[in-house]
């Protein structure tokens, strides 16, 4: 199944049915979105965690960087699942891939949870720790892959604004920079935006939607659950419930540190932009809408770009550290957290090679960058097909485990 396409499963009795989802680079576009929607909607679309499925996105935007920026490819033969970037819509497939891999954190629920404690540790040394040193349910070394895959969108932007240009079909040329950052000033606002409408929604139910809601859902609002979100008081939207922190101050925050990990979004674009909350105008930039097209020209000569070799792995962490990362990396000897009391340096790397980054995750991949047959919309990427046992009566949407494939 597509990216971001409504769906449900619905049976009359106790069943056991296997799904499979795929992400293609004709479809990222619908990715970014459908992880919004994802994220917003939690258990009342899904009933399955997709953690590992960034995996996926991540190693599909490491074969772009290898190829693409790395490999000094003929644009006029590139391999079929490559994206084009002499096309608008190759163009806008690597900006969205882009786009998606700035976002990683702010679209991961685990962001907005406190970390796991133990022992006689209470959940408010977790929301201190939360609050202080950002301290969230994202393991450490998955916080390092997003930290190096915003570092890899970030060169990869850069590669695409030295290498080409944006001609609309009237005006004059645009920078791919330019045009990238209104993508990404367009998701944050849309982020925020579908938070606050959550909030909105949630005002306006009744006491009698609320008596009137089945068992199954009333089994999420236990005592606990029922307690204030502890930022500024304010209480978590029911269908948010999974995810205690995911206040509109933390989304914003959020949102605002991974745009700050692009020094081209200044501060003064983000401000001006969240004071009004609305859209930018990017009609220009709409996917595959007639009339807005832009023609990438390649710039003649190019733009001096060195791109950082996977080698050089701090570099590259270091390019894609949040506000937020250097808080997590940088929390004092001796204070009392989870990941244990050893010292921190900023953008730890886990693991070092000289060929790639974080071997056990990237290896099996690089060695065999060849497209498995029938893979003919793009470089596509499947999960695994796995069984689930669906009780009566269910409708939810994307209830599929996501494995490694390849």
């Amino acid at each position: 199944m597509r990216a971001n396409t409504t769906h449900y499963v619905y049976t009359q009795e106790d069943s056991i049915f296997l799904g499979n989802h795929f992400y293609t680079t004709s479809t990222l576009h619908e990715s970014l979105y459908g992880l919004t929607h994802c994220l917003m909607g939690d258990q009342i679309i899904t009933n399955t965690s997709h953690a590992e499925a960034v995996l996926l996105l991540l190693r599909l935007l490491h074969y772009f960087y290898v190829e693409l920026v790395l490999g000094h490819p003929d644009f006029e033969n590139l391999p079929g699942h490559l994206p084009d970037p002499t096309t608008y819509d190759g163009f806008l497939d690597l900006t969205y891939m882009c786009a998606l891999a700035l976002f990683f954190n702010v679209l991961d629920p685990r962001t907005f949870q406190v970390a796991p404690v133990g022992g006689s540790e209470d959940r408010s040394l977790a929301i201190e720790r939360y609050n202080q040193y950002d301290l969230n349910a994202i393991p450490e070394e998955e916080r390092n892959h997003f930290a190096y895959a915003r570092g890899l969108s970030r060169q990869l932007i850069e590669w695409l604004d030295a290498y080409f240009q944006l001609e609309p079909q009237s005006g004059p040329p645009r920078s791919c920079m330019d045009f990238y950052i209104q993508q990404v000033l367009h998701h944050g606002i849309f982020i925020i935006r579908y938070r606050m409408r959550i909030d909105e929604e949630d005002e306006g139910s009744t006491d009698e939607e609320d008596e009137g809601s089945s068992e199954e859902e009333d089994e999420w609002s236990s005592e606990e659950e029922d307690e204030d979100c502890p930022i500024g008081g304010e209480k978590v939207p029911r269908r948010l419930r999974e995810m205690p922190m995911i206040s509109q101050a933390n989304v914003d925050k959020q949102v605002k540190w991974a745009l700050q990990s692009l020094p081209a979004v200044t501060n003064a674009m983000w401000e001006d932009a969240l004071a009004s909350l609305e859209i930018p105008d990017l009609e220009y930039m709409r996917p595959r809408q007639e009339g807005v097209e832009h023609t990438p020209v390649i710039c003649q000569p190019p733009s001096r770009f060195e791109p950082i070799p996977l080698t050089d792995l701090r570099r590259l962490c270091d390019l894609g550290t949040t506000a937020g990362d250097d808080k997590y990396f940088k929390a004092p000897v001796g204070y009392p957290i989870v990941r244990g009391p050893s010292p921190r340096q900023p953008v730890r790397i886990i693991k070092r090679s000289h060929s790639v980054a974080f071997p056990d995750t990237y290896a099996p991949f690089l060695a065999r960058r060849v497209v498995k047959p029938g893979f003919t919309s793009g470089a596509s990427m499947f999960t695994s097909l796995e069984s689930h046992v669906v009780k009566p009566g269910f409708t939810s949407g994307a209830a599929y485990s996501f494995k490694d494939h390849m």
